[in-house]
């Protein structure tokens, strides 16, 4: 994968991130690469014929429980729940930026777990990571991916489809 491309797509994961959690009342700036010592860690994989990965979201217990829209003081079970949904509102926001640039991904089921000193492991070749702090806390997204040797995201696409605006209510 060429270094350019994953920049794109570390710069639409950014892009992204700050949008969704601005969503949520939760202004960030960016940090130093340090992530949370201990909280959550969400993991979702997405592919497609051109690209496949999985990001990492590493997130404070602080962040999730100021976040959290159903009451103040969700249970572990919905903090670790509330952890996986953001992965998959974010992994979902980046999807729908990088329509624009022609790869169309599918997104997994997020797993989520839980511990002191997180830290990811690299599997593929390219990683970007942004780090960032809130008055919540900080946290960490990592996107980890390799694509085809034809993938180009040297710009957007003209004719890229449409998507929904982010929090759109589609009736079926």
């Amino acid at each position: 994968m060429r270094d350019q491309d994953a920049d794109v797509i570390g710069e639409l994961a950014q892009k992204a991130t700050l949008a969704l959690f601005s969503g949520y009342g939760l202004d960030l700036t960016p940090a130093s690469h340090t992530p949370p010592d201990s909280g959550l860690v969400a993991v979702i994989g997405f592919t497609s014929p051109e690209l496949r990965g999985a990001m990492a979201l590493l997130l404070s217990e602080d962040v999730v429980r100021a976040t959290h829209t159903i009451h103040a003081h969700p249970s572990e079970a919905e903090r670790r729940d509330w952890a996986g949904e953001l992965a998959n509102q974010l992994l979902g926001r980046v999807k729908n930026l990088l329509i624009a640039w022609g790869p169309v991904v599918s997104m997994s089921t997020p797993m989520v777990v839980s511990g002191n000193s997180l830290s990811l492991g690299g599997r593929f070749l390219s990683t970007r990571t942004a780090c960032w702090s809130s008055a919540a806390g900080p946290l960490q997204v990592t996107f980890e991916m390799e694509g085809a040797p034809t993938l180009q995201l040297s710009a957007p696409l003209d004719d890229a489809p449409e998507v929904e605006e982010e929090g759109a209510c589609l009736l079926f």
